[in-house]
């Protein structure tokens, strides 16, 4: 399962992408024309002159002046893949945390399901970015931003900055976890797992951005690895993260559930009821 999350979380990267274009056409075309020369200079730069530089200088220009439209086909997409997207993880979730994972439940009207999935996925969005320019912010902008306060005793301030970055991704990280396991199961998780399985998703979230962060800038190496080394990185994360999601959703469910030799709680009955 954390292999089909994994799976539709990419599908759900290409619109992202496509509007994270459209909003550096918007800054490169609108805000700061000036750098756009420099993008074309780096471009020239890293690649052999010839029929393929020209194209390549081409296709960006265009896509780059052409960034409503491209931004509005990314947001009409984004909608309806993004709400797939949320409708997958939430079929995911409902299937973890229930004793028979082939028993359905829908308690909204189908049209209703999909309005929540836009509202789940407009939350879910906000959270992550927060999340990941809070995480950002404390593992490589840290000693920048002590530099242009101009502070003394840069060092402590650092650790201040990274501190407090890392607190912040940690609660929109719990957030985030907290609004996956309260709203996507259909029955109501008890408040104490709840609380403590958001808290531990959200701490390996966390340090899982922290090494996927640290692994990337060792990407310095060579073209290719620069290339390659990030979209590895990417889908491992996000086959990890899924797997993170799916091993606390089952802790939260069966928090209750001792291991203990000839003790059977109330969710093992399911299992009585297949070995009859």
């Amino acid at each position: 399962m954390a292999a089909a999350m994994a799976f539709f979380s990419i599908l759900a990267m290409v619109p992202v992408l496509m509007f994270v274009f459209a909003g550096v056409g918007f800054a490169l075309t609108v805000i700061r024309p000036d750098l756009l020369g420099e993008v074309q200079i780096f471009v020239v730069d890293n690649l052999s002159a010839g029929p393929l530089q020209d194209q390549v200088l081409i296709l960006l220009s265009a896509y780059l002046f052409d960034w409503r439209r491209l931004g509005t086909v990314a947001a009409i997409a984004g909608l309806a893949i993004g709400s797939t997207w949320v409708a997958n993880l939430k079929g995911v979730i409902r299937g973890m945390v229930r004793p028979d994972f082939d028993e359905v439940h829908l308690k909204h009207h189908p049209v209703v399901e999909q309005i929540i999935n836009f509202g789940l996925l407009l939350v879910m969005v906000v959270l992550m970015l927060v999340t990941f320019a809070a995480n950002v912010t404390g593992t490589w902008l840290s000693g920048t931003i002590v530099r242009l306060m101009g502070v003394q005793n840069p060092e402590i301030f650092a650790v201040l900055v990274g501190a407090a970055s890392f607190g912040l991704a940690l609660a929109t990280s719990t957030m985030l976890f907290w609004l996956m396991y309260r709203f996507f199961p259909v029955e109501k998780p008890e408040h104490v797992p709840l609380r403590r399985g958001s808290l531990g998703a959200a701490i390996c979230f966390v340090l899982l951005q922290t090494g996927a962060s640290a692994v990337t800038g060792l990407f310095s190496l060579g073209r290719a690895v620069q290339v390659f080394g990030p979209i590895i990185v990417a889908m491992l994360f996000l086959d990890l993260f899924a797997a993170v999601a799916l091993f606390w959703a089952a802790w939260i469910a069966t928090w209750d559930q001792p291991a203990l030799s000839g003790f059977l709680s109330p969710g093992d009955s399911i299992l009585l009821r297949d070995s009859e």
